[in-house]
């Protein structure tokens, strides 16, 4: 549920950051603590196989997950605009590239569909 709350965050306070400079709810480093433990979560959290069988096994669960939503969980997760705002002078003239940027975030959207997919198989 919280992370369904920041993904609505994201997609509502996002586009105005990037209109009107300084436009932030949440801290980036609280969202940013909040993801890398869901990677984490994510890593231990079993699913069901193409046979209806819940997969405990950690090696698979990993397996499944690195095939799957890892890729999508890292690059929407990493701070590329405070990343790229330290790579000094040349990129700062670039500020709309920056928070263009940031816009890898909108991928978690992705996952909402994938919830509701999942909820509605049930």
């Amino acid at each position: 549920l919280a992370g369904l709350l920041l993904i609505g965050e994201a997609a509502t306070v996002l586009p105005l950051d990037l209109a009107f400079d300084g436009v932030e709810f949440l801290p980036e480093v609280a969202t940013l603590a909040f993801w890398v433990c869901d990677i984490l979560l994510n890593f231990n959290t079993g699913f069901v196989d193409k046979q209806g069988r819940l997969v405990g096994d950690r090696c698979r669960i990993a397996k499944q997950y690195a095939t799957s939503w890892l890729v999508i969980d890292v690059v929407s997760t990493l701070p590329w605009g405070s990343m790229l705002s330290n790579q000094g002078p040349k990129l700062l003239r670039t500020t709309r590239i920056v928070k263009l940027v940031r816009c890898v975030k909108l991928l978690r959207i992705l996952k909402i569909k994938a919830i509701i997919q999942t909820c509605a198989i049930k």
